[in-house]
């Protein structure tokens, strides 16, 4: 309470949370604050989706799904993910309850059976995205400061695991569930054709696919 932080004369407020570019950003970067928001937009949708869904097509429902649930579900994601599972789960949780609507489904309804390789369960489009973020690193489709580097460049040594990107260990759980260290992570354990692929669009298709089919097994 004490701070006091002042910059070109103008005095830092400390509040409880900031929203920049979207992303509702609070004190602890626990985001709790973003994840309740967007839990609470997906249930008003779902709740005008329940009302309405008798009167529309399937297909029309699914777009509603993608323009007002998928899209905010996906903005920033490999940065709000970091939170703790729970608080995920509560979103992923909101995420099951709409598709049960949209394809018209009771609550005692297999949820696997909700997803495909086109709507992916909240687990595996963060993983999704986070695999995107970092295929665009590796190829130089996003920029960024940081060095990519695998690990026989760091080591030296010359092993299985050479050509497998490096990252720091983590320190903590949030440490791990930081996206330079968990995408990589993710991204050194797929199989080797995916990590093959050069071209963005191929690597998203054949992703998606194989991320739904882990979920079959």
């Amino acid at each position: 309470d004490s701070l006091d932080i002042s910059l070109n004369g103008t005095t830092i407020e400390r509040v409880e949370s900031f929203d920049y570019l979207g992303l509702t950003i609070d004190e602890q970067l626990k985001f709790n604050f973003h994840i309740e928001r967007v839990r609470s937009r997906i249930i008003s949708t779902t709740f005008a989706l329940k009302r309405i869904r008798p009167y529309i097509t399937l297909h029309t429902a699914t777009q509603l799904y993608f323009q007002h649930i998928h899209s905010i579900l996906l903005y920033l994601i490999s940065c709000w993910s970091t939170t703790t599972q729970s608080r995920v789960e509560s979103l992923a949780v909101a995420q099951r309850k709409a598709l049960r609507i949209i394809f018209e489904r009771d609550y005692l309804f297999p949820s696997n059976q909700l997803f495909s390789a086109k709507i992916l369960p909240l687990d595996l489009l963060i993983q999704y995205q986070k695999l995107i973020l970092t295929f665009k690193l590796i190829n130089n489709l996003q920029r960024s400061n940081v060095q990519i580097r695998t690990r026989g460049e760091v080591t030296g040594r010359v092993t299985r695991q050479s050509n497998h990107l490096f990252f720091s260990t983590a320190q903590s759980r949030f440490g791990y569930n930081d996206f330079f260290r968990n995408g990589f992570d993710a991204y050194n354990k797929l199989p080797v054709n995916l990590k093959r692929i050069s071209n963005l669009d191929v690597f998203k298709n054949d992703l998606k696919d194989y991320l739904y089919s882990s979920l079959m097994l």
